[in-house]
């Protein structure tokens, strides 16, 4: 067994028989508060059978509050992310990794799921850490050891504590749509039942720890796919007979204060209506029945929609949520469609104005109608021209590909990380992601394996999910519902570069070295959203540069 300590968080493609970028031992930094991610490859001459056995030996470094280690798993990619082919029918270099189909690390599991390792292959360990709050600045060493079956490896691990706090609160709002139909479909989870309320629980606590400050909330059923006419609005809704709607709040209640206890406390609320226009209204459970679609301009639709948003206004300021709570419309609405949204928006918002009204657009136009328009990154700038100063998010989907940045499986993780810079570099508040546990055909609504098919539909792979499940028969009794993904943990390492850019600019003019360090960034770094520092190591060094700056601290051992 051969054992290759990292310098930078990265995908370990399984044919590297030597990685480049190996350092004599792991070295970690961060400031007080972050998570801190070292990833060590391994490779194997032999084959194995049995679990992969890991013991983590941090003598003397109180500094970590909690470690895990995780095996980098392979999954499936049958073909490339679409534009990513070149015009001579080869891969993009730059962009994606290998010719397809192919196997790729994505999701992080246990490390009782590593087994039967093949011989003349290199697997990934990912070892995360958390820097403890009350830590005091200094280098901490430790050690690592990994064994495999008889063979046993002893790495070094050196730690950076940087003298300074990380924010506490995300500097960058992040959410991502939880399909919480979709988590009940894929374990067998009775709506509302205590071991549904338990998968949430799971849900909300790993989007905490990665940061995310928000989460798609179905406080009425959201858009559906084929098939997925099941129960899952939060707000339960009964009618009288003279047309009187009530609405009891009492399982939202219990969804905001358990994902607030994890720190996610925004909601993102259902769509109003359908998709691309809000031409119809999506399905609605009433006195315990489904009402299919309609048309938004229909008679029960209105009198529901002239009703509900009073009675959420009046919910939202008695739990004083203001600021917290982000209404969409209807997803990625288009021209043909612009009039009637503007119309069907205003009134809405004159029912509920002290709501944040906020849709993905993918035609620009639309950004002046709302509160908060969450265009595509690849047309931020022109994006910017239409609401000045006012705030904007942006999203990734299946779009953008080619040279933007984007989170598919096969998106080199630099790339992935990069993001996170040019929405600091770009001013940009928020960052959406659609799809973090779509587990199901959107054609059909069949449930589909993500571990075995990794394209959603005809979306590229990765693109519909960035967690896994819990499989079947294939879980230690104490496991949560979700696994991890490589791409999942870059996000959080992404926005917890944010914040530390976010320091940095809070140092503008205090010192020539801030200073030089912010005109990189803003320049050949991360200036341009097509033209961009691509290479991992060198990301990893300006972070140190920037930490060292502002939080350095002598070298020598600390206990």
């Amino acid at each position: 067994m051969q054992v290759f300590p990292l310098f930078n968080p990265r995908r370990v493609l399984f044919d590297e028989v030597s990685p480049a970028d190996t350092v004599p031992y792991l070295s970690l930094a961060g400031g007080r508060g972050e998570m801190v991610t070292g990833v060590v490859a391994i490779r194997l001459e032999s084959a194995a059978r049995g679990a992969l056995g890991i013991l983590a030996d941090i003598s003397g470094m109180s500094a970590f509050d909690s470690v895990r280690i995780s095996f980098a798993a392979p999954v499936p990619v049958r073909y490339p992310t679409p534009d990513a082919v070149g015009a001579d029918g080869t891969v993009d270099p730059t962009q994606r990794e290998l010719d397809y189909p192919c196997c790729l690390p994505d999701p992080l599991l246990p490390l009782a799921f590593a087994e039967h390792l093949s011989a003349n292959a290199t697997y990934s360990l990912w070892v995360n850490a958390r820097i403890s709050r009350d830590c005091r600045a200094g280098d901490y060493s430790g050690s690592l050891n990994i064994q495999v079956g008889k063979s046993r490896h002893t790495i070094t691990i050196a730690l950076r504590v940087w003298d300074f706090d990380l924010p506490q609160e995300p500097t960058l709002s992040s959410v991502n749509w939880l399909y919480a139909n979709q988590l009940a479909r894929h374990h067998g989870l009775r709506h509302l039942s205590e071991a549904w309320w338990s998968a949430v629980e799971d849900v909300a606590r790993n989007m905490g720890e990665h940061l995310h400050d928000g989460v798609y909330t179905p406080a009425l059923t959201p858009p559906a796919s084929p098939g997925q006419l099941e129960q899952t609005q939060l707000v339960r809704i009964s009618a009288d007979a003279d047309g009187r709607f009530r609405f009891d709040f009492r399982q939202l209640d219990r969804w905001v204060d358990l994902f607030r206890r994890h720190g996610v406390t925004k909601l993102h609320l259902s769509h109003m209506a359908s998709p691309w226009g809000a031409l119809q209204s999506n399905g609605i459970w009433i006195d315990g029945e489904y009402y299919p679609p309609e048309p938004v301009d229909s008679h029960r639709y209105q009198d529901l929609v002239r009703q509900w948003l009073p009675a959420l206004q009046s919910w939202v300021d008695n739990r004083k949520l203001g600021g917290r709570i982000y209404q969409y419309v209807s997803d990625e609405p288009t021209m043909s469609s612009f009039d009637h949204y503007s119309r069907l928006l205003e009134w809405m918002r004159t029912l509920a104005p002290r709501l944040i009204w906020a849709d993905t657009i993918s035609d620009l136009p639309f950004a002046r109608l709302l509160d908060v328009p969450i265009p595509r990154i690849d047309v931020l700038v022109r994006a910017k021209m239409e609401v000045g100063n006012g705030p904007l998010w942006t999203f990734y989907s299946y779009q953008p590909v080619g040279a933007f940045t984007n989170r598919f499986i096969d998106t080199p993780l630099p790339v992935l990380r990069m993001g996170y810079w040019q929405c600091f570099t770009h001013h940009i508040t928020g960052l959406l992601h659609w799809g973090y546990n779509y587990w199901h055909d959107p054609y059909s609504g069949a449930r589909s394996d993500p571990f075995s098919q990794t394209h959603t539909g005809n979306f590229p792979a990765g693109d519909g999910f960035i967690v896994y499940p819990r499989t079947e028969g294939q879980y230690l009794p104490d496991d949560p519902l979700i696994h991890d993904s490589v791409r999942h943990e870059m996000m959080r390492i992404g926005l917890q570069d944010h914040a530390l850019l976010t320091l940095l600019a809070s140092q503008a003019g205090t010192s020539p070295a801030v200073d030089l360090l912010l005109e990189r960034l803003s320049g050949q770094l991360a200036g341009s959203l097509r033209l961009y520092e691509r290479d991992g190591a060198e990301l990893e060094r300006f972070r140190r540069q920037v930490g060292d700056t502002l939080g350095g601290v002598a070298s020598g051992a600390a206990g």
